[in-house]
């Protein structure tokens, strides 16, 4: 918070858990303006001003000072560290936020990317025929295949964090093998706590509700027939960083397999109900959010109150 406002050219006092500073937006003598900052806090950096009764996020505070069109545009400046004079796109933010963040991680070698769906081996356009992929999901996901390599003969679903940086992978077969998913070796250096589809998350003054699933296909499936955010936590195991990620939402829809993982998940994630509202999506028996289809999928999502 104090970091934040000193950007922003705001001579910040604190005062207990607030700092307090010159409101930006009316002229004024004393300090009326607050800003909250105990991280424990769902106040946590949202500010008021008792003069002119302003107030909101720090996102609005930074919208608002600096012009900008978008909330979005506010967010990534504010999580990029660059001063009020250096204002840039969010395309271009994304890039200067990425660069700072360490070592660039890599898919596999064999991994083919950026390849659109009628262009795909024929084995792997079955599949994603198979399970409803459309060429809008191939381009919103990033999604490529592999015919050689470690990942040959699957289906590559790339994980991207919340300025579109590579940090993880899962990969799908589409046809008979040992395993159904490969995710990366410890040696691969892939991101722990890493989420697939933060890429698509709004800003989190935005976050309302976001249903999430075990498998990535499950998270593309309930986006594609509801038009809400959903994520995948790329199986049932449950890191720290999913649980801080995660309680930046107001609201998360448990839609997990009807089996054993999926009891392991619904138990971790109800562990969020202290922070966030948890809710249930109920699949058939044997069925998840992909083999029920589009329809009865926006079905069950849409019934969840």
């Amino acid at each position: 918070v104090p970091r934040l406002l000193e950007r922003l050219e705001l001579k910040a006092k604190q005062s207990g858990s607030n700092w307090q500073f010159l409101c930006p937006f009316h002229e004024e003598k004393s300090p009326s303006c607050f800003m909250k900052d105990d991280p424990r806090s769902p106040k946590h950096g949202k500010f008021r001003c008792w003069g002119c009764e302003e107030g909101g996020s720090y996102v609005y505070l930074a919208q608002r000072m600096l012009n900008l069109e978008t909330p979005r545009e506010a967010w990534l400046w504010a999580t990029s560290g660059q001063p009020k004079e250096q204002v840039l796109r969010p395309t271009q933010l994304k890039v200067e936020i990425a660069n700072r963040r360490g070592p660039v991680f890599r898919l596999p070698p064999g991994a083919h990317m950026d390849v659109p769906p009628d262009r795909w081996p024929n084995a792997a356009r079955a599949y994603a025929d198979k399970r409803n992929l459309h060429a809008k999901d191939v381009d919103e996901w990033r999604l490529g295949f592999a015919r050689e390599g470690r990942l040959r003969g699957r289906i590559v679903i790339p994980v991207f964090d919340d300025v579109l940086k590579l940090v993880s992978y899962t990969a799908r077969a589409w046809g008979e093998a040992n395993r159904k998913y490969l995710e990366p070796r410890a040696e691969e250096g892939a991101q722990r706590g890493a989420i697939c589809g933060e890429h698509l998350w709004p800003p989190p003054n935005e976050r309302m509700r976001l249903t999430v699933t075990e498998g990535a296909l499950n998270a593309i499936a309930v986006r594609r027939a509801t038009g809400q955010h959903a994520a995948a936590l790329q199986g049932s195991n449950f890191e720290p960083m999913h649980a801080m990620k995660l309680a930046t939402w107001d609201e998360i829809v448990i839609a997990s397999d009807p089996d054993a993982a999926g009891d392991k998940l619904r138990r971790n994630l109800e562990q969020l109900g202290r922070h966030v509202r948890v809710l249930h999506a109920k699949f058939p028996e044997k069925h998840d959010a992909c083999s029920v289809g589009d329809e009865r999928l926006r079905e069950i999502i849409g019934a969840i109150e």
